[in-house]
């Protein structure tokens, strides 16, 4: 079984305003390899926090806003139908108790 941890590259709206990036695209074209620098560095940390190599997706990894804004309600999605009962998890999983 995979898992998925997502990780989110977010910029200062002000900032990204002032230097007219709208998009990961305009991001990269001012910031040549610094995209595939972070996506190493992501890649070496997570080797060296579980001492084991991880294998980074194949075929596309970066999303645009939308795109990712889609992920995140979904992971909320299933997190809330875990969180309540309704997916089974293959392991036990403890929940702090609930503060509602």
């Amino acid at each position: 079984m995979h898992k998925f941890d997502w990780k989110v590259l977010a910029m200062n709206e002000a900032e990204a305003a002032r230097r007219k990036i709208e998009s990961i695209d305009d991001y990269e074209r001012l910031n040549p390899k610094k995209v595939e620098k972070i996506m190493k560095w992501f890649n070496s940390y997570k080797i060296s926090q579980s001492h084991e190599k991880t294998a980074l997706l194949k075929g596309k990894m970066l999303y645009n806003a939308e795109e990712t804004i889609k992920l995140i309600k979904n992971g909320h999605v299933n997190y809330e139908e875990l969180f309540m009962g309704g997916i089974k998890p293959r392991n036990p999983i403890w929940f702090p108790p609930s503060r509602r």
